[in-house]
């Protein structure tokens, strides 16, 4: 399991966002990235939109747009690895016991490939739709 801050993030309750309609859902948006997620492993939720300015600027980039109102937003770092190749997946989003939990796995390189030669801290930003749940964020495997 991930150690992540106190601030919005594993147990917090989220309050449930306005009322949905067919076309206010999550999109299904992730951003991807080798540099930036820092030294440890470490997960942030935001769940207002000055969180999730804040979960941008640690990753040192501009927040691509203001979070949706409909949403969460929701970022995995890997910590430091010595080569490029490796990455994040999310595995499952799941309700179980009242609450959310989302269970991620960590890519490696395919053995024998040739990789990138350089230091890398690779992260995963990803819109979850908005939810009352408190969250908990899971390393599978």
């Amino acid at each position: 399991m991930i150690t992540v801050s106190r601030r919005a993030l594993l147990v917090a309750p989220f309050v449930l966002g306005a009322a949905r309609h067919a076309s206010a859902q999550a999109p299904d948006q992730e951003w991807r990235g080798d540099v930036g997620g820092g030294p440890y492993e470490a997960a942030e939720l935001a769940r207002e939109d000055a969180d999730w300015r804040t979960l941008w600027a640690r990753l040192r980039q501009p927040a691509p747009f203001a979070l949706p109102y409909y949403a969460m937003g929701l970022s995995i770092a890997l910590g430091t690895r010595m080569s490029g190749g490796f990455g994040i997946r999310i595995d499952s989003i799941a309700a179980d016991n009242g609450v959310l939990v989302v269970t991620w796995l960590e890519t490696k390189p395919p053995a024998g490939t040739m990789q990138t030669q350089q230091v890398v801290d690779p992260y995963l930003v990803r819109l979850l739709p908005r939810s009352n749940l408190p969250v908990r964020v899971v390393k599978a495997g």
